[in-house]
């Protein structure tokens, strides 16, 4: 059993991009604040003109949880996994599930995001840590 997301209209082009493997966030046509999730309004000047606009898949962990009991039938074979708030480098902040050893979790990692397909509609938001730099060859 796969825990699918409910689409809603108003988070419509967020999937959409997500299927696409792009991230988007909503963006105000009046300040031009970012936010996410979709909200009605802006949460900055509260103008509701907003649009979309494409960000860069990287980020760092701002936070994390480990998540050791199920809270749903479909996560028990998941236990232990890690969800992260992951601040892109556009500082906007996303929650998604974290792909790393849990061991090596730190705050201030750098990411990079995972999409992963989980049905023929819907692709979800998952954040990997970037590779550690190797010692410079001479």
């Amino acid at each position: 059993m796969r825990v699918i997301p409910e689409r809603g209209a108003l988070g419509a082009p967020y999937w959409d991009a997500l299927r696409e493997h792009r991230i988007v966030v909503q963006e105000c046509t009046a300040c031009a604040a970012l936010q996410h999730p979709p909200l009605p309004r802006c949460s900055h000047c509260l103008c509701s003109d907003l649009g979309w606009r494409e960000m860069r898949p990287e980020g760092t962990v701002y936070t994390y949880a480990v998540v050791h009991q199920a809270t749903h039938v479909a996560f028990l074979g998941e236990v232990p996994y890690a969800v992260g708030m992951i601040e892109i480098a556009e500082g906007v902040r996303l929650v998604a599930g974290l792909q790393s050893e849990l061991s090596r979790l730190r705050i201030g990692m750098p990411v990079r995001a995972v999409f992963r397909d989980v049905s023929a509609v819907v692709t979800l938001l998952d954040f990997a840590p970037l590779p550690a730099a190797g010692p410079d060859l001479i």
